[in-house]
C-alpha cells in the first residue's frame, strides 16, 4: 500500500487516526457500520476512541454533502484493528 494514514492529535495530546481512512485503506469488504459492531467491542470508549459525530464529509458527484460519524482511534487500538483484519493490506498499513 502507497498511501499512509494520516495520525493526527486530539484535545487529550493522543496521537489518534480516523477509523473511515483505517477502513478504507485496509479495504474492507463488509459494510464500514457491521465492521465498527464486530470489531470495536473489546475497546473502551473514551479510552480506545471516540466517536466523532459527522466527522466525515463526502461529497457525491451531483454536488450533494453528506455527513458520517467517524471515530478517533488511538494507535494501538488501530494497530489491533489492522491485525485482526486478516486482509493483505494489513502489514503494510502505515500510520503517518
Amino acid at each position: 500500500m502507497n498511501e499512509l494514514i494520516k495520525v493526527t492529535v486530539n484535545e487529550k495530546h493522543q496521537q489518534v487516526v480516523s477509523a473511515r481512512e483505517l477502513y478504507k485503506g485496509l479495504e474492507i469488504k463488509k459494510r464500514f457500520s457491521g465492521w465498527v459492531e464486530q470489531n470495536f467491542g473489546g475497546f473502551e470508549e473514551g479510552v480506545d476512541f471516540t466517536t466523532v459525530p459527522q466527522g466525515t464529509v463526502v461529497i457525491s458527484g451531483n454536488g450533494t454533502e453528506r455527513r458520517y460519524d467517524d471515530y478517533a482511534l488511538t494507535i494501538d487500538m488501530a494497530k489491533n484493528l489492522a491485525l485482526m483484519s486478516r486482509t493483505q493490506q494489513a502489514p503494510s498499513t502505515a500510520l503517518t
